[in-house]
């Protein structure tokens, strides 16, 4: 894992983008984002802010989920941007080019935040969290969502190798983190890959997996870890 800055992400994440990436990211977040989406309870007039919106698939679930929401979806890379803004005209969505640690949006702005394997990506994400903190409104939740985090990786090493990684953090650590960052009621569960299909134990060590248990563990078992938390 490389200490990266915010600009030296910013051409990790342009290079995703012009690469094409972002769209095979979103089929596999894509698997339990939209358990995590459907959770968040949202009304009519509220508005929800998508951290790290790639090619912009939540913000577009969360649109058709209350179509009396303003879904705002913010990236570092103006082409993650380019790319959501381009499947399709949605007046309800907005997306901005900005970065994590320093949102341009005034305090108490959102009912909601929702992001999805982004917190690894920051070189301070304490203050990346207290950041969604101060957007929030009181009452307001963050819906956090990760397919890398450290009990995933234990399993799969390979996975923290991945450009613009800083950080690995279990569950313990989730919880710290949104404690020390202000938020209360943390809550974590984990969300199952039902929708991957695992192969047979031969296929699975051709793979790379130990075993096809391996490789349960890690779909089945451990999939998403979400972790919410309140502002008070």
């Amino acid at each position: 894992m490389a200490n990266l800055e915010i600009l030296d992400l910013k051409s990790v994440f342009e290079r995703w983008a012009l690469e094409g990436l972002e769209q095979e990211m979103a089929s596999v977040h894509r698997r339990t984002a939209n358990d995590v989406l459907s959770r968040i309870p949202l009304s009519p007039g509220d508005r929800i802010l998508d951290v790290g919106t790639g090619n912009g698939f939540a913000a577009r679930t969360l649109a058709s989920q209350e179509p009396h929401a303003q879904v705002y979806g913010l990236d570092l890379s103006p082409n993650m941007v380019r790319s959501a803004n381009s499947h399709e005209s949605e007046s309800r969505i907005e997306y901005i080019i900005g970065e994590m640690h320093s949102y341009p949006f005034k305090d108490n702005s959102f009912g909601y935040v929702f992001m999805m394997d982004v917190i690894e990506y920051s070189p301070d994400p304490e203050q990346a969290l207290r950041e969604i903190h101060r957007v929030l409104r009181p009452e307001g939740q963050l819906y956090c969502a990760n397919l890398f985090y450290k009990e995933v990786v234990n399993i799969q090493p390979e996975l923290a190798d991945r450009d613009g990684i800083q950080l690995c953090w279990g569950k313990d650590e989730f919880r710290k983190a949104f404690r020390t960052s202000g938020f209360t009621s943390i809550q974590q569960t984990h969300i199952p890959d039902t929708e991957v299909t695992i192969p047979s134990e031969e296929s699975c060590k051709q793979m790379g997996w130990d075993s096809r248990t391996q490789a349960e563990t890690v779909y089945r078992d451990l999939g998403a870890l979400l972790t919410t938390g309140v502002v008070d």
